[in-house]
């Protein structure tokens, strides 16, 4: 017979890494069997090997069939699949249903080759597709959750999960019973899935990587932002590079930081990850109450306590808050409690009949939001405290020498904005770095065929706008010039400020009356359990050059 339209065939294939599947040969072979029975000449083939079928995103080649469908851009009227589980096994039996009557919407006849049944939409075969996926959804949802458990076991005994080590760490490949057999490359994977996989040590210069970060953050106060500004300006001239062999960013040293694998332990559980259990909570945090933690499980690079340190410089960074425009409060996002490391807010208790007067204090955040759960019931009056640092600012300006330490900090302060410019743009140059890195790393999934050109066509237009806005960044930055201050001319500025100062607070607005304090006072730490309030200024104060000449209007 000749090859006529009618009887032009697509085939898609899949097997995931189960082992119960069938092999990609065995169901061509079955497909092929079936196409010659039928009349039928496959003309083309779309393959998913080694994909689950838990989400059809992501299997390129179901992908590709769909988009070919779809485009009309496709030389078959029929496609063959060996049974209903290789189309996928999707949590919802709607999900498969749709992507079949999107073939059959578009022109496409769908043929089960090995289920039994003819897909003729008749009743019959209707009830029977309906069973088949429920049971072929219900098949991964039973896998689902003996794999959970079996992390669950593998994480309460040490071991590690699976995926890339740490970096610091390799992995060591041990008989079920622990004995260690040989350290695995990387890429590789155990041979049989009953072999656990323990972390030991990696190299000295990462090990000493993981400790300096963690000694600039909790020892030297860096932000992770700092830190990864610091490394990345040191890889930029022949340092180290990031775990990716690539630019440090943000986001690589905040995930080294609140990674418990560091200190020795093995945490499993934290998020809510599985799409079939967990289908409406994916990303979200597990109750810590549910998570499986293993103490000293493999050598840590850190101490526990410099791990807890890194933890508690996380939760206050997470407490601190900017105030808003409206409020009210002076010291709002400056008061911050020792005791739980979140930040003081205003509050206002109303007026009852029992007491007429309103009343205003600073109370600490977490007790507010959490109660005891949080912190300690402890509130600051608001006249007392705000009264208590502007006395200081008073005092501190009354001190003969105030004004020659000012004019010494003008030439530093100028230096140190000439400073935040060029890290603004070496960061602008390592995003843009990573980004180039991100999109040679698309081209390669294209090339080797493990992403469809038309999916990876979209990221490649994201990646050139993100590249076009990175590089009209840089070079605005370039181009900026630093602009020259006269010492004299400010220090008749800050002098005439100085002066006014008292007025400003009397009758400047909220935001001028904020930018005041904020010259002169770093932060306010408060001690509910002792309880004491501690002021701490700037030994010099620290000056805006273009905040404080927005308040010329008050000071002259």
């Amino acid at each position: 017979m000749s090859t006529t339209e009618m009887s032009r065939a697509a085939a898609y294939v899949r097997c995931s890494t189960d082992q119960q599947d069938q092999s990609i040969p065995d169901q061509q072979k079955a497909i092929l069997e079936y196409a010659s029975e039928h009349d039928l000449v496959v003309v083309k083939w779309f393959t998913d090997e080694g994909k689950s079928g838990t989400r059809a995103e992501n299997r390129p080649g179901f992908q590709e069939l769909q988009d070919v469908v779809k485009n009309g851009d496709r030389d078959f009227s029929s496609l063959l699949v060996y049974d209903i589980s290789r189309w996928g096994r999707f949590g919802d039996g709607d999900e498969a249903a749709h992507y079949e009557f999107t073939m059959k919407s578009n022109g496409v006849s769908v043929h089960y080759t090995n289920e039994g049944f003819v897909n003729d939409n008749s009743p019959g075969s209707q009830i029977i597709k309906s069973v088949s996926r429920t049971m072929a959804g219900e098949y991964s949802k039973k896998l689902a959750h003996l794999t959970i458990r079996g992390n669950q076991s593998n994480a309460a005994k040490g071991y590690y999960n699976g995926g890339p080590p740490p970096y610091g760490y390799r992995r060591m490949l041990c008989e079920p019973n622990g004995t260690p057999l040989y350290k695995l490359a990387p890429g590789d994977r155990k041979a049989d899935k009953n072999q656990k996989v323990k972390l030991i040590l990696g190299p000295p210069d990462e090990i000493e990587m993981v400790r300096r970060i963690y000694h600039l953050y909790v020892e030297q106060s860096h932000s992770a932002k700092s830190v990864a500004r610091l490394l990345e300006l040191e890889r930029q001239k022949g340092g180290t590079p990031s775990p990716r062999g690539g630019a440090w960013t943000q986001s690589t040293v905040h995930g080294m930081l609140r990674n418990p694998v560091y200190c020795g332990r093995i945490v499993w559980g934290r998020r809510c990850y599985h799409h079939l259990i967990y289908p409406l909570e994916i990303g979200k945090h597990h109750d810590e109450s549910e998570w499986v933690v293993c103490k000293d499980a493999h050598p840590g690079i850190i101490t526990e306590e410099t791990w807890e340190e890194a933890q508690k410089g996380a939760k206050r960074n997470a407490g601190f808050r900017r105030p808003r425009a409206t409020s009210p409060y002076l010291l709002v996002g400056l008061i911050r409690c020792m005791r739980c490391g979140f930040n003081y807010q205003g509050q206002k208790r109303s007026a009852t009949k029992k007491k007429p007067n309103e009343y205003a204090y600073y109370v600490c955040r977490s007790y507010q939001r959490y109660s005891r759960d949080g912190c300690i019931s402890y509130s600051i009056p608001k006249e007392k405290i705000e009264k208590e640092v502007i006395d200081q600012i008073y005092e501190r300006l009354r001190r003969s020498k105030a004004m020659d330490r000012i004019a010494r900090q003008l030439q530093k302060q100028l230096a140190r904005e000439s400073l935040s410019l060029d890290d603004r743009l070496a960061d602008l140059q390592s995003e843009l770095q990573e980004t180039e890195i991100k999109e040679q790393r698309l081209l390669k999934f294209v090339e080797i065929g493990e992403l469809p050109p038309q999916t990876a066509g979209v990221q490649f237009k994201q990646l050139e706008a993100d590249k076009d806005r990175l590089r009209e960044e840089i070079a605005a930055l370039e181009a900026t010039e630093v602009t020259e201050i006269d010492p004299k001319d400010a220090l008749k500025q800050i002098m005439a400020f100085l002066k006014n100062f008292r007025q400003i607070l009397k009758e400047g607005t909220l935001d001028e009356q904020r930018t005041l304090i904020r010259c002169f006072v770093d932060r306010v730490e408060v001690d509910p359990d002792a309880p004491t309030v501690e002021v701490f200024m700037y030994k010099v104060p620290e000056f805006n050059l273009e905040e404080l000449q927005e308040l010329e209007t008050v000071t002259s």
